[in-house]
């Protein structure tokens, strides 16, 4: 079954010490595979697929960075009684 993961073109996921940026994703049968550019390298504009690597979906699902919103909230000690 294909879905829509077009949501993941423009995001960061990290392979080892290397960071890449999602810039296709292409199915073949049934599997897709994420093309992605590393993210430290300048993509030229005239040759937009060189530096390109081909990673499974599935492994790039995992890999991704995430950014995770911490709140922190002020103790309430009078709430905290005990009883």
């Amino acid at each position: 079954m294909k879905m829509d993961y077009q949501f993941l073109i423009g995001r960061d996921f990290s392979v080892g010490d290397d960071v890449y940026t999602v810039r296709d994703i292409a199915w073949s049968d049934d599997s897709a595979l994420v093309q992605a550019h590393p993210k430290n390298d300048q993509m030229p504009l005239a040759l937009p697929n060189v530096g390109n690597r081909q990673f499974p979906l599935t492994e790039v699902l995992q890999w991704l960075l995430v950014e995770e919103e911490i709140e922190l909230f002020n103790p309430n000690f009078l709430g905290a009684s005990g009883s």
